[in-house]
Parts: C-alpha cells; sequence; structure tokens
C-alpha cells in the first residue's frame, strides 16, 4: 500500500511565491504591452483616460477615435506613468482643438461671398467648451458643425458644411501635450446625437382589456 505524501510548510510556501512571481511576470508582461500599443512601439510615458457621464474610464497611450455625444460631459485626465512615485508633483498639459484634416473629412464652404476649405481653420477652442482643471479637463460639444463654424465666423451666412454627427468620420481632433511638449495623444472626435432618454409609460389599468 502507497504511503500518501506529506505536504510540507516548505511547499506550501514555495508554491505561494511561485504563483506570486507568475502573477508578477503577467502583470509585467500585461503593463508594457498597454504602454507600447501592443509591444508595436516606444514604451508610452504619458496617456489619457476619457471618462464619459456614466461610462467606464477608457484608456489612451497614443490616439483613438472617440464617440463624443452632443450635450454630454467627458472627463480628460492627462496621467504620466513614471509619476506613481512622485504623486504631489504637479506636472502641467496642454490642450488643442481643430479640425481633423483627411481626404473624407475636407471640404469647400462659403463665408459670405469668401470660399474657405475646412483645412485652412486652424482652431475650434472658440468654438467647443472646455474647462480645464489641475489634472484634468472636461469637455463637452453642444453643436453640429454647421452651428459650430456659423459661431466661428460669427454669421449666419455659413453654407455648405456637411453635418458631422452620426457621419462616422472624425471632423475633429483634440490633441493633448504633456509638460514641454515632449508627448502627445490623439482624440479624434465622432459626433454623435444626443442621447434621448426614453419617456417613461404609465398604464391605466381600467382600459387593459384581455
Amino acid at each position: 500500500m502507497k504511503r500518501s505524501r506529506n505536504i510540507s510548510l516548505k511547499d506550501v510556501i514555495s508554491w505561494v511565491m511561485l504563483s506570486i512571481t507568475l502573477l508578477a511576470i503577467l502583470a509585467g508582461v500585461l503593463f508594457f504591452a498597454v504602454f507600447t500599443n501592443g509591444f508595436k512601439g516606444d514604451f508610452k510615458e504619458f496617456y489619457v483616460t476619457v471618462r464619459g457621464e456614466n461610462e467606464r474610464a477608457e484608456l489612451v497611450t497614443e490616439s483613438k477615435d472617440l464617440d463624443v455625444y452632443l450635450c454630454r460631459k467627458y472627463r480628460i485626465e492627462p496621467k504620466y506613468v513614471m509619476n506613481l512615485l512622485s504623486k504631489n508633483k504637479k506636472l502641467d498639459y496642454s490642450v488643442t482643438i481643430a479640425p481633423n484634416i483627411t481626404e473624407h473629412t475636407d471640404f469647400e464652404f462659403t463665408v459670405g461671398d469668401q470660399s474657405v476649405t475646412y483645412s485652412q481653420v486652424k482652431d475650434l477652442s472658440e468654438v467647443i467648451s472646455i474647462e480645464k482643471h489641475d489634472g484634468y479637463f472636461v469637455l463637452e460639444i453642444d453643436d453640429d458643425l454647421p452651428a459650430m463654424l456659423k459661431k466661428l465666423y460669427r454669421t449666419d451666412n455659413v453654407q455648405g458644411v456637411p453635418s458631422a454627427v452620426d457621419s462616422y468620420e472624425p471632423y475633429i481632433s483634440v490633441k493633448i501635450y504633456s509638460d514641454g511638449n515632449k508627448a502627445c495623444v490623439t482624440l479624434r472626435l465622432l459626433l454623435c446625437a444626443k442621447d434621448i432618454k426614453p419617456t417613461e409609460i404609465t398604464t391605466d389599468p381600467s382600459q387593459i382589456v384581455f
């Protein structure tokens, strides 16, 4: 008859330490996978998190097409990977908002009698709400692209501007720069129609017919 093997405390400790080591290695691999874009690029020390109202935060290390609903606030936090050991150190950041120009998003429109191309517009920060705070900023877009350009040129006589809402084309680009402009994260905004909350339906029991 075979004797059952007695497991000593030393064996248990060895297995626990091995498990912890393997988990640490796995965590390190995942960490570098996230901040090197799946090992396809250099290590990204600077990144941002984006959180919409009632949404989970998204982590962006380089660039991303982001669905943005009209009249919804988005909290965007610039962060530094290597700043974990110096939490009290405040590192600055800067934000620019401009047209995102591709072969599909550039177009020609008129302002009065003048012909203009969208690529000639250099800055949209005047017509898009940004509330900047220490460590984060809040982005909110209330208007479609035609209304934005009318506000930008301060006239209603702006013609030929396509709708960006639900167009599946990112007409707007938000760039977040690290302290000293050493790194940049780009958010290409895909505008979506304003959320419509379903109205509450009440039923009169006396009107139900079986």
